[in-house]
């Protein structure tokens, strides 16, 4: 194995924070408005390197790490000069999805000045996976073609039922209908968006939303936000339901209320985690294609009478900026001096909101592990670059206090016979 190889292994760690401590620009970006000039779609930045898009890796040489690393915490995004958006949901829908796919139409043209095309899927359709590929293709076709796919953004939202089918002996993510046997394959919806190379945001609420397929995206960015992880059922629509599409709509207002001008999607990720109500799954956030940041950009609100009657769904107060963190280990093969003194001072030049706090680091047999802590949306940015798989979300502090671990002779002192082992070389690390 090559000494600098990296094994990147990832151990959640969760306490709330407050979002308004988030970093963001102090002006909102320089939003083109002009009329914008056609170019031919081409499916990376011209200065993105060839590996943007490729699948990312879980153990990588420390140099290629450090590339990919300052890639993903420079990437910037000055907004789209075109964004539409498709929300899709099954005739006779018997979740409730109908009322929040109005909800969510709503929001766009309210906070997002987007006015989407809503497709209530008929039930008698034939071939709905064709008649819904042709829909975006010509929505794709006919709103973007005269600009950069950098400069385009297009949404796609589903709600309703979703399912796991077997199809051709691979498990697949289906939007179901009620009548068996009907259904709208995910994969299929994905690589169609992905042939046109433009910006892609999709939100699905609906049950194991969250499962992932095999598609290696070339697309400037493809970003998934599902409602539950890939083995969970999302909650349950109701008249007073918190469901995921609400609490999409309900931090869009949020940001509007306290006069962001825009919200990226890592930002996004972070509240919905943070303010996940309970009994609720927690969101998942899938991303494919390259590191440049998806933006919404949000219309600045205009002065109306207060509400007669509260929201529906209570958001918890913020929580507190030092109090959350995603909990990283990384594993270190070669000599741990150089390795941890390399990995340290990389870590400790990114820039906000992307510090990494550097908890501890330990010697292995053949290697040095790290722990270190990193936000939310600092975990969502590097995993465009990384593969880092979340193990768990814990909260609080450490239950141990540093000193309560007992040294090799207070244990032998209590009647522990445990053998000493000779001291390993330095050869060994």
């Amino acid at each position: 194995m090559d000494p600098g190889t990296i094994t990147l292994e990832v151990a959640v760690r969760l306490i709330k924070m407050d979002p308004s401590k988030s970093s963001r620009p102090s002006k909102p970006p320089n939003i083109n408005t002009s009329s914008p000039t056609p170019m031919s779609p081409t499916p990376q930045s011209p200065t993105s390197p060839s590996w943007v898009s490729s699948v990312r890796p879980s153990r990588i040489p420390f140099p290629q790490l450090k590339e990919r690393v300052d890639l993903a915490v420079k990437a910037r995004n000055d907004g789209y000069a075109v964004t539409t958006a498709l929300i899709v949901y099954w005739e006779d829908d018997d979740t409730g999805a109908e009322m929040d796919a109005k909800y969510l139409e709503k929001t766009f043209k309210d906070l997002l000045g987007i006015v989407p095309t809503m497709w209530e899927i008929p039930n008698t359709l034939a071939v709905p996976n064709s008649t819904l590929k042709s829909k975006v293709a010509n929505m794709l076709v006919q709103d973007h073609s005269t600009v950069h796919p950098l400069d385009s953004l297009f949404i796609f939202a589903y709600i309703g039922h979703g399912n796991i089918e077997i199809i051709h002996e691979k498990s697949q993510l289906v939007f179901a209908s009620r009548k068996p046997g009907r259904y709208i394959r995910w994969n299929h919806v994905q690589s169609n968006i992905d042939e046109h190379h433009i910006s892609t945001l999709a939100i699905l609420d609906c049950c194991y939303s969250g499962f992932k397929g095999t598609l290696d995206a070339v697309a400037p960015a493809i970003q998934v936000f599902a409602a539950c992880a890939g083995t969970e059922k999302a909650r349950a629509r109701g008249s007073n339901s918190a469901t995921f599409t609400r609490r999409f709509c309900g931090e869009l207002k949020f940001a509007q209320n306290h006069g962001e001008s825009f919200i990226n999607t890592e930002e996004m990720f972070e509240r919905l985690r943070l303010n996940t109500v309970l009994g609720s799954p927690n969101p998942r956030l899938q991303q494919n294609g390259g590191v440049k940041p998806i933006l919404l950009n949000i219309k600045k609100q205009l002065p109306q009478p207060r509400p007669s009657s509260p929201s529906r769904i209570p958001r918890p107060k913020p929580p507190k900026a030092d109090a959350q963190h995603v909990v990283v280990k990384l594993t270190l093969m070669g000599p741990e001096a150089e390795s941890i003194a390399a990995f340290q001072h990389a870590m400790l030049r990114l820039p906000e909101p992307f510090h990494v706090r550097l908890i501890d680091a330990f010697k292995t047999d053949r290697s040095s592990l790290v722990i270190m802590r990193m936000r939310w949306q600092t975990w969502a940015r590097l995993s465009t670059v990384l593969e880092l798989k979340p193990m768990g979300v814990i909260t609080g502090e450490s239950l141990l206090p540093e000193t309560s671990a007992p040294t090799l002779s207070e244990v032998r002192r209590v009647g522990e016979n445990l053998p000493l082992r000779p001291g390993p070389s330095k050869d060994n690390y």
